[in-house]
């Protein structure tokens, strides 16, 4: 019996995912390095981290994660 592979067809990325492979610098990413949002929702991360989640993703996270404060 004479089976055949499947052909595959090559990923063409998106302008928008070949802009972004653009920028990567280290393909192995340390996810250590940052652990949780609350340091995002502080600004408290590495400046190379910092454009990592827009400001309306933070507001958006922050909004949803922190408690809210009854007086």
């Amino acid at each position: 019996m004479n089976v055949q592979k499947p052909i595959r067809k090559k990923h063409v990325p998106s302008e928008k995912e070949a802009e972004f492979l653009g920028k990567v610098e280290n393909a192995k990413y340390d996810r250590q390095i940052v652990t949780g949002l609350q340091k995002f929702i502080d600004g408290k991360v590495d400046e190379d981290m910092k454009d990592f989640y827009s400001q309306e993703e933070i507001d958006a996270i922050s909004a949803s994660t922190l408690p809210s404060i009854n007086f």
